[in-house]
């Protein structure tokens, strides 16, 4: 069980040059060989958050305040092992998109004669595509996808949180779920003189009886709504509000309207401090 089922977010990436994808022969991928496609898909395998994400988390340490941006695909996310032919066979869901929304990852040779990949609603409409590539920096593997988003040029880049898609309470973990849990919660808390232990799989430990926990990444209405954790086991669950505040983070009580159009915190109900 799980308070809020998060949307499963998957792409790819562009080598960073903005220009509208020009169409391309549904038949060409059949030509990409096996090496080619398995060296682009161990690239990109696992979950991603978008930089310009990290960048506003870092600054307001506030999901729910980065949530109301409206990033370009603020995640992606690729289970490699899905792999149909000339396509890796993922879906893409977007907050204010329709979950039924899907799009593939389609290979094919470039004007180079090197594998290539687009990310594609349908095969028979590649026009609409977005490139994927890649980048090197540092140590590091930066995706990113570029192509055109309503007659405007979108270019977004991408930092790998892992690489293995994994699933917590039979729910994937997303990428941006992650990344909030690992850079907010994950490790050892102090509450009234007990440690409270938090993994960032969604783990959680001595709090209650609870045995997991989830933080609200999503941007819902209406957009000042506090941050929220739910805390739950198989048979029960509670929603706190929370605020962070330096190595402290403050649960609160959480009150809506009957018409969930107003949300608000309440009194505080304990402080945790990391150890």
């Amino acid at each position: 069980m799980r308070i809020y089922l998060f949307l499963f977010i998957l792409v790819v990436v562009g080598c960073g040059v903005e220009e509208k994808p020009a169409a391309i022969d549904s038949d060409k991928g059949k030509f990409c060989s096996d090496v080619e496609k398995q060296a682009l898909l161990k690239i990109i395998e696992g979950g991603w958050v978008n930089e310009k994400y990290i960048e506003l988390f870092d600054r307001f340490q506030s999901p729910m305040t980065v949530a109301s941006k409206e990033l370009f695909l603020q995640q992606v996310a690729f289970d490699i092992s899905n792999l149909s032919g000339d396509t890796l066979l993922n879906a893409i869901g977007r907050s204010n998109c329709n979950e039924g929304e899907r799009f593939d990852v389609v290979f094919y040779k470039n004007q180079n004669g090197k594998t290539a990949m687009r990310l594609v609603e349908t095969r028979s409409e590649m026009g609409k595509a977005f490139d994927l590539g890649y980048e090197l920096k540092g140590k590091d593997t930066i995706l990113v996808v570029t192509g055109e988003r309503n007659n405007v040029a979108q270019t977004a880049r991408f930092k790998r949180q892992f690489r293995q898609v994994f699933s917590a309470d039979q729910l994937p973990v997303m990428a941006i779920e992650y990344y909030v849990n690992k850079n907010l919660f994950a490790g050892e808390w102090e509450m009234s003189g007990s440690t409270v232990s938090f993994s960032e799989k969604g783990e959680v430990k001595n709090f209650n009886a609870y045995r997991h926990y989830s933080v609200s990444t999503r941007d819902e209405e209406p957009a000042s709504r506090p941050d929220e954790i739910s805390f739950y086991n198989d048979t029960a669950g509670v929603t706190y509000a929370f605020t962070v505040k330096s190595n402290r983070i403050q649960l609160y009580e959480l009150f809506h309207s009957e018409d969930g159009t107003e949300f608000s915190r309440g009194k505080m109900i304990g402080e945790m401090r990391r150890k």
